[in-house]
């Protein structure tokens, strides 16, 4: 169930052939990736941070799991949500410490973006990053939000992050 969570969360397929004396052979498909707007040539290693607040939101655990643990090694403490209304309590819980909301489009009941508006809306100014399949094409939807489009490694992470921290807003020149 976690790998087949894992691989149509991100568009894939997965099945099975076996025989009796034969073996079995698994076959995981997943669709192209299109066009992006991430780094071109991120360098090998990351950004790496001082201790920074990040506020994850995701709805599968697993991802969840792995991004924290991604976040982690690079530097960053992180409190974990899965739906907006953990993310509500985070933010109040945190008011003032959060540095960063890394925030997945598939959270309940109403989804990310849904989530950041009602966030901005309340006057949460902080930097945020919108995780994005990769055939999304929309815009980021406030110049505090940057996207990061699906599938991403720890270094296109690590460079996300520590650009949306660096304060350079969405709407601004990518290389200020």
């Amino acid at each position: 169930p976690i790998a087949e969570g894992i691989i149509t969360a991100h568009g894939g397929r997965i099945s099975v052939q076996s025989a009796p004396h034969a073996g079995t052979t698994f076959f995981i498909d997943f669709p192209l990736a299109g066009p992006t707007v991430e780094p071109e040539a991120p360098p090998a290693i990351p950004c790496q941070g001082r201790g920074e607040l990040v506020v994850l939101a995701a709805p599968e655990p697993y991802v969840r799991g792995m991004l924290a643990l991604a976040l982690e090694s690079l530097g960053y403490r992180v409190v974990q949500a899965g739906d907006e209304a953990a993310v509500r309590d985070l933010v109040a819980q945190h008011a003032g410490a959060i540095a960063l909301l890394l925030v997945g489009t598939g959270l309940a009941p109403n989804g990310g973006p849904a989530c950041l508006a009602e966030l901005r809306a309340r006057g949460v100014r902080t930097p945020a990053i919108a995780m994005t399949d990769a055939e999304d094409s929309r815009r980021p939807p406030d110049v505090y939000t940057r996207l990061l489009r699906k599938p991403f490694d720890v270094p296109t992470l690590g460079w996300a992050v520590a650009a949306a921290l660096g304060g350079v807003k969405a709407g601004e020149a990518a290389h200020a």
